[in-house]
């Protein structure tokens, strides 16, 4: 009998393991925040002339290409002035490069309670999306080609109406925790970055426009006797 068990026990273990693996969410192609104003790609910046167009609304997209594993952001943010409310300055902001998608923390250390959870989505039938995918969590990291970044500037009431083109000169670097779910009241998927291991506080909401990668070419768009004004 003492043969059996141990089999057992090896088969025991080994369903368990392969059930642990992490399997990515499906965040390929293109997602905009509610605006719908901004996306990436050759309708928001140009590189051939040098050109950041700016949307009629502010907003948030990024693109995510999971066979190359690159992304690229397209970002247009407007900030108030507390002391003078005529005084709002605007950034149009885009950068590309890299992208690595990790298991959750979270996950790690309460696996119990992600069981759980995900027992819960499959009895609920508004968690899930036509493919049959349920809410997932992770990590995403994100870093910028070198010296690849673009961004224009503009503060009316300190630029005599002046924006500043420039390119990052320092490398960006992101590192979002993500939730990625199906919102039935839309009627599309729903991808949440939120700032879990920074100070900002920051939380994206966006959903899938397409599973097509509105993006640039992957490499490098800087052209090196270009003269830039640098950040």
């Amino acid at each position: 009998m003492i043969q059996p068990i141990l089999l057992l026990v090896t088969i025991l273990t080994t369903v368990q393991t392969k059930s642990s693996l992490f399997h990515p969410p499906n965040i390929q192609g293109t997602w905009q925040t509610q605006s719908q104003s901004v996306i990436t790609g050759s309708q928001f910046f140009k590189p051939e002339i040098e050109y950041l167009i700016e949307p009629n609304q502010p907003g948030i997209a990024y693109a995510f290409d999971l066979t190359t594993m690159t992304y690229e952001t397209a970002q247009y943010l407007v900030f108030a002035n507390a002391q003078n409310h005529s005084c709002a300055s605007a950034q149009l902001f885009w950068h590309h490069g890299r992208l690595k998608i990790k298991q959750h923390k979270v996950q790690v250390s309460n696996k119990k309670k992600q069981k759980q959870k995900q027992r819960k989505s499959r009895d609920e039938d508004k968690s899930r999306g036509d493919d049959g995918e349920e809410e997932a969590q992770f990590t995403i990291f994100l870093e910028s080609i070198p010296d690849d970044s673009r961004q224009l500037v503009s503060d009316p009431c300190l630029d005599e109406g002046t924006s500043t083109y420039q390119r990052y000169k320092g490398n960006v670097k992101e590192v979002w925790s993500g939730v990625y779910k199906y919102d039935a009241y839309v009627g599309k998927w729903c991808l949440i970055l939120y700032d879990e291991f920074g100070d900002t506080g920051r939380k994206i909401w966006m959903w899938l426009k397409s599973r097509d990668v509105e993006m640039l070419p992957r490499g490098r768009v800087t052209r090196k006797k270009k003269v830039y004004v640098d950040a």
